[in-house]
């Protein structure tokens, strides 16, 4: 395999080896096919030269596999990355981009990579850089089709994961991610040997199989913290070997080189615990996942109903709490899980062999539809929040929205059921203004009416003359913000009556003619479900 080229580096003394091959295969095929023949071969050893000279002058070394053919009279030369002398030609050789991903080290570190094939090497550096926004630096070569192997030198506090290994180029670049990290090694004891245990740690499944001397799980893992969950491991029919500790974190801080965990098993009651389905149509996928363990399980339609389904996913598991996560098929939820205990959709207690029953439902969505008096247009941006939470043991977890316009909505699976809440501003009336609701198979829409509240105020006036008239002015105090002020003009009576909603207001009495009115103005306090309207006497003099 020919020296393949890291960055743009030369590659010295290829382009006298290409002329000589040329030279070769021009005095060869011009002996054995006569002049023509040699006038094609001279042709096409020109382009070659002209092409690795143009190469080796700007940096590039020239072609890995540059061969002259002399097939028929439209044979040319294949040239490195797809170039060709005749447009439309596939190339004979290509050259890929094999790029090593650096991830973990500090700013400024220089780390290497050095890639060995049959007859020969190159080694790439670099150095790392924090203070812009990229996470990873990286060392490229520009590799043939072949196998590889590759080798990561070491890094002073840190350890490559992987730090060697063997790969093939095959018509396509290539990525591989080299963590730098500190080493994390999880220890069991307690287990008898060939019994396979499993750490999870950041999400990243391990397993292993013990031995005599028990059996370790190794991670690298850069600076960071890690939450990890240690699985199960059943031990008979009534029996499970349980760790301690069978969670934590683990806080990698570039200080320790290698961080040990020690897990304890020791063996406890199990019982079965079943999930199964229900309210699916057949043949949909759905799973749960507890700690290190994910079980999948598709349904199957039992006799002529077409709402009981069947599919059952089993965990073996102690006495006490256990967690999980159920996930439905697409476009399902889960409207409740009914069982022993009364378990939640996350969490349920276990004391002997208990079925549960999950209830799917496909999504379906609950609208809330805000009908208001006019006079909410006196009230701008008021908002309101609707709060569901479930009605019944095991369903959904509780959800809220809140708008300041006329419509909020929820996605809910079919036959779950919820109470519902519904607030806003204290101005007004809302109906209803809670209840119950189980969601059907089909969208569903609550109309919610928003009442303005308003008490009467009355300004009664006396001593004002004949044929004159007077006006009352109400403007808005700071809060609530109406639209007013508002203005009302009285002749030839004597009182002038509002609808104000709750809230505090400031008024101004004026009139025609040259009276004073006392009090000229003052303040208004509306308050809701007085014992009568409010009576403002106004005299003029």
């Amino acid at each position: 395999m020919p020296a393949p080229r890291v960055g743009s580096a030369r590659v010295p003394g290829r382009l006298a080896v290409v002329s000589v091959l040329v030279l070769l295969v021009v005095s060869s095929w011009g002996l054995a096919v006569g002049t023509p023949a040699l006038e094609r071969a001279a042709t096409a050893a020109s382009h070659l030269l002209s092409s690795a000279a143009s190469a080796t002058a700007s940096g590039r070394a020239p072609a890995s596999r540059a061969t002259v053919h002399a097939l028929r009279d439209d044979s040319s030369v294949a040239r490195r990355s797809g170039e060709s002398d005749h447009p439309g030609e596939t190339p004979l050789v290509s050259d890929y981009i094999l790029s090593f991903l650096e991830k973990g080290l500090a700013g400024g570190v220089t780390w290497s990579v050095t890639v060995t094939w049959s007859n020969g090497s190159a080694t790439g550096t670099n150095t790392t850089n924090r203070t812009n926004l990229t996470n990873e630096s990286n060392i490229s070569f520009v590799l043939p089709n072949g196998a590889y192997h590759f080798a990561v030198a070491g890094v002073s506090g840190y350890t490559a994961d992987p730090s060697s290994g063997s790969l093939t180029v095959s018509n396509a670049s290539l990525n591989l991610t080299i963590v730098f990290g500190q080493k994390i090694e999880f220890f069991e004891s307690g287990l008898p040997a060939n019994e396979t245990w499993s750490v999870s740690l950041a999400g990243a499944l391990v397993s292993n199989r013990t031995t005599a001397s028990g059996g370790g799980i190794l991670y690298v893992e850069p600076i960071g913290v890690y939450p990890y969950v240690v699985g199960n491991v059943a031990n008979g029919s009534y029996q499970i070997n349980v760790p301690s500790p069978g969670a934590g974190n683990i806080t990698v801080s570039g200080t320790n080189m290698f961080i040990t965990v020690g897990v304890s098993y020791s063996s406890v009651p199990g019982y079965h615990v079943v999930f199964s389905a229900s309210h699916l149509p057949p043949f949909e996928t759905w799973s749960v996942q507890s700690g290190t363990v994910s079980r999948t399980n598709s349904t199957l339609l039992l006799g002529h109903s077409n709402r009981t389904s069947l599919g059952e996913i089993s965990f073996f598991e102690p006495a006490g709490q256990f967690t999980y996560a159920i996930s439905p098929p697409t476009g399902y939820g889960i409207a409740k899980l009914v069982g022993l205990n009364n378990p939640t959709l996350t969490s349920g207690q276990v004391s002997g062999n208990a079925t549960w029953t999950v209830q799917f439902g496909a999504y379906q969505t609950l609208w809330f539809n805000q009908s208001a008096l006019p006079q909410l247009e006196s009230y701008p941006n008021a908002s309101w929040k609707v709060v569901i939470t479930p009605a019944v043991p095991g369903g959904p977890a509780a959800n809220h929205n809140t708008s300041n316009n006329t419509t909020l909505y929820f996605s809910i699976p079919a036959g779950a059921a919820y109470r519902f809440a519904i607030t806003g501003p204290p101005e007004y009336k809302i109906s209803p203004a809670s209840g119950s609701i189980v969601m059907p198979a089909r969208n569903l829409t609550k109309v919610v009416t928003f009442k303005l509240l308003a008490e009467p105020v009355v300004f009664s006036e006396k001593g004002l003359g004949r044929g004159l008239s007077w006006t009352v002015t109400i403007t808005s105090g700071s809060t609530p913000v109406y639209t007013f002020p508002l203005a009302v003009t009285k002749h030839g009576g004597t009182a002038i009556r509002f609808e104000l909603p709750l809230g505090t207001y400031s008024y101004s009495i004026s009139s025609t003619g040259t009276q004073t009115a006392t009090p000229a103005t003052g303040s208004i306090t509306v308050i809701s479900a007085p014992s009568a309207a409010q009576d403002f006497r106004i005299t003029f003099s």
